[in-house]
């Protein structure tokens, strides 16, 4: 295709027209919890038109439509895949219910990460699908203005620029695949995997096709084994109190939301807690927890927030 692989790609990164900018409201679990036991705890909001808890925050976010026309109008030949499939041939999840993708434009492939935040059946999937096709453009720096929390226009009086080069920029396939292994060999799971990549350390932009294609099928390898384990462990697991203390921390985690606590005693009472679970599964479930309420406390004195896509 006779075309200028930089001019194109450089056209995700134009920041979108306030007219395809939403607003979505994103209750934490308390407030949540209490327009659930009253109805009159919500409001009709004059922002969204939602029915949600006062004090609930908002997020801006680019529909799926305009960024389709998006990735359309820089290549037609886009296209997503899963990193790894099951037995049957479909797009494998992982232990969180999520799925890792590649997304590839103009002939350059990155990874993407999608969940379906609670949604389940033929809804549930869609929205796992657009999560990733979103979580993916922003590695390309489709509306990466909205994700950023730090100022994108490169003013950085306070910082030298060698602090803003990614730090995976440089790390060979080796080093990945050995900061892969690291990160799920610590018992952290998929989840920390998950962070990682989606921090500027994960940044895999300097492979070739051949290197990235050898790392995203190690990915799927570990997440598949991951899987196994993960399964494994809860099947042999005796049946007892494990909601009971998981719900508990969640319950206060959301004290420490409701209280407008700093996100540093939140975060030292949910480690502490966290740290006296006995299950894998049940310290990610209460530790992805732990990440979402603190995304919540830190966006809204951050200025900018990340997009949605819904498919």
């Amino acid at each position: 295709m006779d075309y200028d692989v930089n001019a194109q790609l450089a056209k995700l990164r134009v920041p979108f027209d306030k007219k395809y900018i939403s607003k979505l409201p994103k209750p934490t679990q308390f407030q949540t919890n209490e327009v659930k036991k009253s109805f009159k705890a919500g409001i009709r909001c004059n922002i969204c038109g939602g029915w949600h808890h006062p004090k609930v925050v908002h997020l801006d976010y680019v529909g799926h439509a305009a960024l389709t026309d998006r990735l359309l109008e820089v290549d037609i030949m886009w296209n997503w895949e899963p990193v790894a499939t099951d037995d049957s041939g479909a797009p494998a999840l992982t232990v969180e219910g999520g799925m890792w993708i590649k997304l590839t434009i103009c002939g350059l492939t990155r990874l993407g990460y999608g969940n379906a935040d609670g949604k389940k059946g033929g809804d549930g999937v869609k929205e796992i699908i657009g999560d990733a096709i979103r979580n993916g453009a922003m590695r390309f720096g489709a509306a990466l203005d909205q994700w950023s929390k730090a100022d994108l226009t490169g003013n950085y009086p306070n910082e030298p620029s060698e602090g803003l080069q990614p730090k995976g920029q440089n790390m060979t396939v080796e080093q990945i695949k050995e900061k892969v292994t690291k990160i799920v060999g610590s018992g952290a799971g998929v989840t920390a995997l998950e962070d990682w990549i989606d921090s500027t350390e994960g940044s895999f932009s300097h492979l070739n096709a051949t290197d990235l294609s050898s790392v995203t099928r190690f990915i799927g390898e570990v997440v598949r084994s991951v899987q196994s384990k993960e399964a494994s462990t809860s099947n042999n697991k005796t049946p007892g109190d494990k909601q009971e203390t998981v719900e508990r921390i969640k319950d206060g985690i959301d004290w420490f939301g409701e209280k407008g606590k700093k996100s540093s005693e939140m975060i030292k009472w949910g480690n502490e807690k966290i740290s006296g679970l006995t299950s894998r599964s049940d310290k990610e479930e209460a530790g992805k927890y732990l990440d979402e309420a603190i995304r919540t406390l830190e966006r809204p004195t951050k200025g900018t927030v990340p997009m949605e896509v819904n498919v």
